[in-house]
C-alpha cells in the first residue's frame, strides 16, 4: 500500500454520457440504491442489476446487488468529500496535457462531468511530496525519471533525471515549463546544470531560484529499489522510464 488514494468508478464501465452525467450525481447526492431501482436481467441471466450500472455489478439477489452498489456508492463518496483539491487525467493525455486541478469547493460532480465528461479520466488525490523537493518547487510534485532496462531476472539501471515543473503549471513536464536535471545513478545526487524544452542549460530552478548541483534526492536507495519490485511486476516490458513520487515516507509511483 503505497498511500495513493485512487477514485476508482463505482458503477462500472460506462460510455453513454447521460449514465455518467446520473452517476456523478448519484454521487454528489449520496442517496443509496434502493429495491425499486433493482432490475432482473434478461437472457436467462439470472442476475440483478440496475440501469445505473455495469453488468459486472450485477448479483443473484437484489439484497446481494444493493450491498455491492451502496458499498462502492458509500466508498467512492466519502473520497470525494474528504479532498478539497482532486487532479483530472485524460487516459489519452501525454506530456502533462489534459491534467487538471479540481478544487471540491469550486464544483460539484455533475458540473465537473458537464466540462470534462466527453473523455475518459482518472481523478486522483494529490500527493505530498517531500518537503526538500517540494521547496526547488511547490506548484507542482516533481517526480524522478529513472529508466531501466530489464533482461531475465535482471534490472539494469540505464540514467534518471530530476523532473521538475514551472511556469505556474501543475505538472512538471517539459512541454509545461518544467526543467530536468541530471542525477548520479548510485547516489541520486544532481550532477550538473539542466535543461529546459528551449535545450537552455538552467543552473537555478526558474522558480525558487534553488541552485541544483548538489542537490540530494530523498531516501534515494528506495527509490532504485522501487524499480526494481516495478520491473518484475510487468516483466513483459524490458525497457521503462519510471516517474516516481517521493514522500517523506518513501516513494510513491
Amino acid at each position: 500500500n503505497c498511500g495513493l488514494d485512487v477514485m476508482v468508478n463505482p458503477f462500472g464501465t460506462q460510455y453513454n454520457p447521460v449514465s455518467v452525467f446520473n452517476s456523478l450525481a448519484r454521487l454528489s447526492s449520496g442517496i443509496p440504491f434502493s429495491l425499486d431501482e433493482c432490475v432482473e436481467m434478461g437472457a436467462g441471466a439470472g442476475l440483478v442489476c440496475s440501469f445505473s450500472h455495469h453488468t459486472s455489478f450485477a448479483r443473484e439477489t437484489a439484497e446481494e446487488f444493493l450491498a455491492n452498489a451502496n458499498q462502492a456508492l458509500e466508498e467512492a463518496a466519502a473520497f470525494f468529500a474528504s479532498h478539497d483539491r482532486v487532479f483530472l487525467k485524460a487516459c489519452s493525455g501525454s506530456r502533462g496535457s489534459g491534467i487538471t486541478l479540481v478544487r471540491s469547493g469550486d464544483t460539484d460532480p455533475a458540473s465537473f462531468f458537464a466540462e470534462y465528461g466527453a473523455q475518459d479520466y482518472l481523478l486522483e488525490a494529490p500527493i505530498r511530496q517531500h518537503p526538500a523537493l517540494s521547496a526547488i518547487n511547490p506548484g507542482s510534485v516533481n517526480t524522478i525519471r529513472f529508466i531501466a532496462a530489464r533482461h531475465g531476472d535482471h534490472v539494469c539501471p540505464v540514467g534518471a533525471g530530476l523532473r521538475t515543473g514551472g511556469g505556474g503549471q501543475v505538472v512538471d513536464n517539459f512541454h509545461h515549463g518544467g526543467t530536468a536535471y541530471p542525477l548520479d545513478l548510485d547516489t541520486g545526487i544532481v550532477t550538473g546544470p539542466g535543461i529546459d524544452l528551449d535545450g537552455n542549460a538552467v543552473l537555478r530552478h526558474p522558480v525558487t531560484g534553488h541552485i541544483m548541483p548538489g542537490f540530494q534526492v530523498p531516501h534515494w536507495d528506495a527509490v532504485k529499489d522501487t524499480v526494481r519490485r516495478a520491473a518484475t511486476i510487468v516483466p513483459h516490458i524490458g525497457y521503462v522510464g519510471w516517474d516516481i513520487a517521493v514522500t517523506e515516507r518513501s516513494e510513491e509511483h
